[in-house]
């Protein structure tokens, strides 16, 4: 029923540039929808309330538009302004729905005005409803001055009339709004307004599409210091492409096909096309708690020319933070080390922290640094000096005391206050420890922070923590799953 002044009011899945399918967000498994001649991805779990969990953040990165639904009775709730945050961190332009509005109790009045001051949403109404709880009947399309009665016994039977007489003045007033609105975002539709010029479909739908299409798509080019790179969104250029959900993507530019070889830019590794499907894992972390040095000779000679290569220096710990987790710094003085193999040894030490010793996974907040290192006039090569920086980090990462890191959520669980008790235990038992507790009228709001592990073991034994909980409130609980930092495993 909102629309926020971000969206495109073009049909869902209507394409925007270049014939390019768009992709929506609705969490868990993947399906193909066509609209408009147009392919829709949507990623669909229905009735889970998981949505908001390290999942939707790596589909909110490729998401062309997304729907907020809202209750007509429930209005904002906790896990609304969660998912709301997040769109809004990637800037996914999105439309609010509010649904359920033959309901008892059902206000779409109220929850615009949340929507409006919980979470600051520029939204106006674009339909209005005829009628609401057992007298709904339908709608009144606002941007086309159009009627829309629902009949049959589950209103399948849409029927499209004129605006009656008794609707004319409500829809003069409530029409105003989204004009006025989408005029403070479009100076072509202001000075229409201003000039009371007569507005038409057309003039409310055009701003709307022209704010959404604004957004700049761009990559950043890592060979050349991180460079923005425009991209058009046409099949013609070179591949730029996003992996996520394990099996599905999002290219941006280009076209790539089964059996195509592809470059991952953070490894300069070339992967193959496919797809394989199996079990989840947890995104374990390598990552060191002492200083340690290293002093690598690399020598080899096999008849011809031979390879040569020193490197001295050290790895400390690097203090977690959300950005920066490998830091690389050379403080060799003078020429040791050729200035032209400094830079292979920087992307070697990425190379070799992208699968620490302990268990293969990746090690972040580390920090390396070169103090000396020694070059041959004749052998030394970038293959030698990359060999001595995979072998020195190789050597001294265990003298660094290596830890695991595993990844905490925060949750947060809304469950009727008489259930209170039940799901605290409960969260207790499976580790979790309870930062928070908040009265929401005849609810409780309980926040704790827990390991992903048990979530994950209980993920592959086709149970969750989802339903414990719930079947100890008698289904009645609604949570919010949030990565929150790493820590220690124990």
């Amino acid at each position: 029923m909102t629309k926020n002044r971000n969206l495109s009011s073009h049909r869902l899945g209507q394409d925007h540039t270049h014939g390019a399918g768009s992709l929506f967000y609705r969490p868990g498994s993947t399906r193909s929808t066509r609209f408009a001649g147009k392919t829709a991805l949507e990623l669909y779990r229905p009735g889970s309330t998981r949505s908001t969990s390290i999942e939707l953040e790596r589909a909110l990165r490729v998401l062309d538009g997304a729907i907020l639904v809202l209750c007509s009775v429930g209005g904002v709730q906790s896990q609304s302004i969660t998912v709301d945050r997040q769109m809004r961190r990637y800037v996914v332009p999105r439309l609010a729905l509010i649904n359920k509005l033959d309901r008892m109790g059902a206000d779409p009045w109220k929850v615009l005005n949340q929507a409006r001051s919980k979470l600051r949403h520029h939204a106006a109404a674009v339909q209005v409803p005829i009628g609401l709880e057992e007298n709904f009947m339908g709608l009144v399309d606002l941007v086309h001055q159009k009627t829309y009665y629902f009949h049959g016994s589950s209103g399948e039977n849409v029927v499209t009339e004129e605006i009656s007489a008794d609707m004319e003045a409500i829809v003069a007033e409530k029409r105003r709004e989204p004009i006025e609105m989408f005029s403070e975002v479009d100076d072509k539709l202001a000075e229409a307004f201003l000039n009371d010029e007569p507005i038409s479909p057309a003039d409310l739908e055009e701003p709307v599409r022209r704010a959404t299409i604004a957004r700049n798509n761009y990559a950043l080019n890592q060979t050349k210091n991180e460079e923005k790179v425009m991209l058009p969104g046409t099949p013609d250029g070179p591949l730029v492409a996003l992996a996520f959900k394990l099996e599905e993507g999002r290219v941006y530019e280009g076209v790539v096909q089964k059996g195509d070889f592809i470059v991952n830019v953070n490894t300069g590794k070339k992967i193959k096309v496919d797809a394989t499907i199996g079990k989840p894992h947890v995104n374990f972390r390598d990552t060191i708690t002492q200083r340690a040095e290293f002093d690598y000779l690399h020598k080899k000679q096999s008849g011809g020319q031979g390879q040569y290569g020193r490197v001295c220096g050290c790895v400390e710990p690097l203090t977690p933070g959300p950005l920066v987790k490998f830091e690389f710094e050379n403080m060799i003085v003078g020429q040791a080390i050729p200035s032209n193999f400094i830079p292979a040894i920087d992307k070697c030490f990425i190379e070799a922290a992208n699968s620490g010793s302990l268990i293969g996974h990746p090690v972040e907040n580390i920090r390396i640094v070169t103090t000396d290192g020694a070059s041959h006039a004749v052998d030394s090569s970038e293959l030698a000096f990359k060999l001595a920086a995979i072998y020195a980090f190789r050597k001294c990462y265990t003298a660094a005391r290596p830890v695991i890191l595993e990844p905490i959520m925060l949750i947060e669980l809304k469950v009727p206050t008489e259930f209170q008790g039940t799901v605290a235990d409960d969260i207790n038992k499976r580790k979790g420890v309870i930062v928070g507790n908040d009265q929401d009228g005849d609810d409780s709001i309980i926040t704790a922070n827990a390991s992903t592990i048990e979530q994950y073991v209980r993920l592959l034994n086709s149970t969750s923590i989802d339903d414990k909980v719930k079947a100890n409130s008698q289904w009645n609980t609604r949570s919010i799953y949030q990565f929150l930092r790493t820590c220690k495993y124990s």
